[in-house]
């Protein structure tokens, strides 16, 4: 029997393009309202977008973080996982690496890099780890418990940069800076972009050959169209829901050391856009679903994404637009984004 093949629709490309106008139609009308011309705006900030290479190197700066949950929660949707925790796996997976780093200072790059990252995946895979134990044991609803633990997450950490973690020389709530040692190597000389994109590509690549070629990933699959198959196809559900949701943990979880060594070069209140509460994590939803949890088209919606967050810095420092007001509008898109790919 011959693998269907997917055939791409007039309607598949007029979906993202019917999202942006709109949301660009509605931010626009925002901005009017606030009493200036959005097409003004619009243009100060895309000519200083184009005209730096700082600017444009930093959208694949905010699509590496973006990739890599994308690619975690892809896991998770693929077996019918509703993992909307991401942002608190990311919180996770950067305090776990903040506190290695805090006991590693000394040791070279090659073996402290590999270690955050590692350190960062086991905080964002035991941080997911008790809403899959929940689903498996008891029935609970994941979307309530990943969602409820992402709060937790976020002011664990702003406890511990109050407490063990804080730098007692600037006495703000924020860790010690990193050693350089754990500087991600920049791969574009003058700017932010660091050899996390690789790591973030061979993470999408990867999430994709395991849910597409491996045994593991047809239970996932299996387990996503129908669980009563699965089970009667011998297939231990309990133990897959969990393993799906700590595996998508652990990946979301890198994201963390990826900005902890890539971005910020120490733990911080604002690691994530909105302190966490609007972040990469909640980016990262939008991104899979637009991409229909295939982990190789995330690296595409990742770069649309990543491009809206460059331009809501732009828009402000560029236009004085308020950077709520493009907030506003990045929400709507993901509002969209489900409704058009449910």
């Amino acid at each position: 029997m011959k693998k269907p093949v997917y055939t791409l629709k007039a309607i598949d490309v007029l979906k993202p393009i019917l999202i942006i106008a709109l949301g660009l139609a509605i931010g626009g009308i925002l901005i009017f309202v606030s009493g200036q011309n959005p097409l003004t705006a619009y243009q100060l900030a895309f000519k200083v977008f184009v005209s730096s290479i700082f600017k444009i190197t930093d959208v694949f700066v905010y699509a590496t973080i973006l990739i890599i949950i994308g690619a975690g929660l892809a896991v998770a949707f693929t077996g019918n996982m509703w993992n909307i925790g991401a942002e608190g796996q990311l919180w996770i997976g950067a305090l776990a690496a903040a506190f290695v780093v805090s006991s590693l200072r000394n040791a070279p790059p090659a073996v402290l890099i590999p270690i955050l990252y590692i350190s960062s995946f086991l905080g964002g895979a035991v941080w997911a780890f008790f809403p899959g134990m929940l689903k498996a044991k008891y029935g609970t609803n994941e979307i309530l418990t990943t969602l409820l633990m992402c709060p937790i997450a976020i002011y664990l950490v702003i406890y511990f940069l109050w407490g063990a973690l804080r730098d007692p020389v600037t006495g703000y709530a924020q860790g010690k800076l990193i050693p350089e040692a754990a500087f991600l190597p920049v791969i574009v000389p003058g700017t932010r972009l660091d050899i996390g994109l690789f790591l973030a590509l061979a993470v999408a690549l990867i999430v994709f050959v395991l849910i597409e070629k491996t045994v593991i990933g047809y239970k996932i699959k299996i387990i996503g169209a129908s669980p009563k198959t699965a089970q009667y196809g011998g297939i231990h559900l309990a133990s897959m829901q969990i393993w799906t949701m700590v595996i998508s943990g652990g990946i979301c979880g890198l994201a963390g050391a990826q900005l902890l060594m890539g971005v910020t070069h120490r733990l911080l209140e604002g690691l994530s856009p909105g302190s966490g509460f609007w972040g990469y994590g909640f980016m990262g939803i939008a991104v899979v679903i637009m991409a229909k949890s295939n982990a190789l088209a995330v690296i595409a919606t990742s770069l649309f994404f990543a491009f809206l967050i460059s331009m809501t810095f732009l828009l402000e420092a560029s236009a004085g637009v308020s950077h709520f007001i493009f907030e506003f509008i990045e929400g709507l898109i993901i509002l969209l984004i489900v409704l058009l790919y449910k």
